[in-house]
């Protein structure tokens, strides 16, 4: 809530091994900054990020979003690998409703006659 009322903050570094963030703690700061006008630089290099979620979408307006974009594993690595531009993109359509397909394979295997069919 601090962040989302503050009027004079340009630039939050929250990188290094006592202000470590990770998902839920980027998440709400991504939300923060929704309200918040006078953030130019934010900077989360070596956190321990692993998901952006449509909330990343209020750092467009930063001059600076420092993070490690090739840990993510949400959005893919194949969108992260592009950049934050592609990041953006991606989340501007999952925000409006044109999620990602994704499927997977799996295998049983069991003794005859223990119910594999029915599942």
């Amino acid at each position: 809530a601090a962040l989302e009322h503050n009027s004079s903050l340009l630039v939050l570094k929250l990188y290094g091994s006592s202000h470590t963030i990770g998902d839920i703690g980027s998440s709400n700061v991504f939300a923060a900054l929704q309200r918040n006008t006078t953030l130019t630089e934010l900077d989360l290099d070596f956190c321990p990020v692993r998901t952006l979620g449509t909330e990343f979408l209020s750092t467009q307006r930063l001059q600076t979003c420092k993070m490690s974009y090739s840990n993510l594993v949400w959005p893919p690595p194949s969108v992260s690998a592009e950049g934050r531009e592609a990041i953006y993109s991606f989340l501007k359509a999952v925000r409006e409703k044109c999620s990602p397909l994704a499927r997977s394979r799996a295998m049983f295997v069991g003794a005859g006659g223990s119910g594999k069919t029915t599942l």
